[in-house]
């Protein structure tokens, strides 16, 4: 290869086949799961964690490709190769055992968004209703994920981030609304949740390193300029991001929820990466990933309802022995990843609500988090898993029971 090529164009053409050949075979190999009844099917997951650890990959060398552009060149194919090398030995993210009958009514389909791999878990008598109402489905998930994906420049979420400290930005109906909501949220927690988090999470693996104070001023989602009516989203300071990360991937279960439903399906599962929303009259046995072993803590039944996941062991690192894991879930108090439970499970009416309940339960702890709920969300139930393994857990949280390993 030339010495002259420009490093960004080689690691932008790095990301783009691989994300091509992923897609294509993860497409393929859900055209032959649903040809299987449930417990082959499977089989064919192990396949989909190694695509789903590299498409991870090819999302980072699509960041790194747009930063090298501005950057010495002559580093780019070194750092490609390492990041590669090292992307190897991490862990691919727990995935979500569930437990159904099989017969020729059910149908799986999997595809990869929003940096996972979303199952769609499908009842209906006719095939072909399903196929295109999965398809229509993961057509929504696409164009969401894009709309409010913060590092997507081109995006609803992106256009607000670039334009930080200098324009504001007329966003999407689905962002605004989003954004009104979430800075609800925001106010109801009291800041532990904080869509203003972009300053320090922009960066891949940005817990590697404690934000700089600098940073953690950027933090503060009352400076966040926002007219619910024009949908104009202004960051007053340079260096100020959003991150929806901590509920959008929740709003984007629920859209593909009502997708479904829409075309006629009256029974289902949509998962993405351990969260899943469980709709219609049948009730669902879905399993709760230990945050210690390769292994179930348990199993739940979940009826037209939303479960989520929060823990340290999704995105983490150990820097020496015996030290505390550094994890992607910031409490922006202490500028440290959150220390008062290594997991937590949410279930509520909503994956939104969900999964904003999750991120901010992990970083409130049980007693906080207890309090937290009876005054805004009673009829939400949670799961703290804390450092020492013990198990807490709300009055109404569904029995936990044991699990079939």
């Amino acid at each position: 290869m030339p010495i002259h090529l420009l490093p960004w164009q080689i690691v932008r053409k790095a990301k783009a086949v691989i994300q091509s050949f992923f897609q294509h075979y993860c497409r393929r190999v859900t055209v032959t799961m649903k040809k299987y009844p449930f417990p082959v099917q499977s089989l064919f997951l192990s396949p989909l964690r190694a695509v789903e650890l590299i498409y991870n990959v090819s999302l980072v060398l699509e960041y790194l490709g747009s930063r090298l552009q501005k950057r010495f060149s002559v580093i780019a194919a070194g750092v490609t190769v390492l990041l590669c090398l090292s992307a190897i030995s991490l862990p691919a993210a727990p995935l979500t055992k569930q437990q159904t009958g099989s017969d020729n009514s059910h149908f799986t389909y999997a595809d990869l968004a929003m940096g996972t791999i979303v199952r769609l878990t499908l009842e209906h008598d006719n095939e072909q209703r399903a196929d295109t109402a999965a398809k229509q489905a993961f057509s929504t998930i696409q164009i969401l994920q894009q709309d409010f994906d913060h590092r997507y420049q081109q995006g609803s979420i992106g256009r607000v981030n670039e334009a930080a400290g200098h324009k504001p930005v007329i966003v999407s109906e689905e962002a605004g609304a989003l954004i009104s909501r979430a800075l609800n949220f925001c106010e109801q927690s009291r800041g532990v949740f904080d869509i203003s988090i972009g300053a320090i999470t922009r960066v891949p693996e940005y817990f590697r390193q404690e934000p700089s104070s600098k940073q953690k001023e950027l933090v503060d989602y009352r400076q966040i300029a926002f007219d619910s009516i024009s949908r104009q989203v202004y960051l007053p300071r340079e260096g100020m991001a959003l991150d929806l990360g901590g509920l959008a991937k929740g709003t984007i279960i629920d859209a593909a929820v009502t997708v479904l439903r829409g075309q006629g399906i009256g029974s289902g599962i949509v998962e993405a990466g351990g969260d899943f929303f469980c709709f219609g009259e049948k009730t669902w046995h879905c399993g709760i990933q230990h945050p210690r072993k390769d292994e179930l803590l348990g199993i739940i039944e979940v009826r037209n309802k939303a479960v989520c996941g929060s823990g340290d062991y999704y995105q983490f690192i150990v820097t020496d022995a015996g030290s505390p894991r550094k994890h992607h879930i910031i409490d922006i108090n202490s500028g440290k990843s959150a220390r008062k439970s290594i997991g937590v499970t949410t279930v509520a009416e909503t994956t939104e609500l969900a999964d904003a309940l999750a991120t901010t339960l992990m970083i409130m702890g049980p007693d906080d988090g207890r309090d937290f709920l009876r005054q805004h969300y009673p009829d939400a139930a949670a799961l703290w898993v804390l450092p020492d393994l013990r198990i807490v857990s709300t009055p109404n949280f569904p029995p936990l029971l044991p699990a079939k390993q």
